[in-house]
């Protein structure tokens, strides 16, 4: 009988940690996508990383910050709203709150 009990439990453990492994990709996928749709919008601009950091509860309940690193080859400042943008696509993709920085790398080309 324990034994039963214990391979239940062990299962039981597998698959919710799968479950939320899917979940947990699918998310990033979604972030990664709504990162690439905001940044097209600017020619001058592509994402470098894109790091997804949770909050003190877990990766499930939030709150969750993404920070994204981005290249600017344009003429002067790079564009503004960009954070702005990318939260409002991601708002309307998840049920997640999700808070957005956008950090800018600028390079010269030749």
């Amino acid at each position: 009988m324990k034994t039963v009990l214990a391979i239940a439990l062990l299962v039981s453990v597998v698959v919710l940690a799968g479950a939320g492994t899917v979940s947990q990709v699918s998310h990033e996928r979604t972030v990664n996508q709504a990162v690439d749709a905001a940044l097209a919008e600017h020619s001058a601009l592509e994402a470098i990383t894109v790091r997804i950091e949770y909050g003190v509860l877990s990766a499930f309940t939030g709150p969750e910050t993404v920070t994204v690193v981005a290249s600017y080859t344009g003429e002067g400042d790079p564009p503004s709203g960009v954070a702005a943008d990318i939260e409002e696509r991601l708002d309307e993709r998840t049920d997640r709150q999700v808070d957005v920085q956008v950090r800018f790398q600028d390079y010269q080309t030749a």
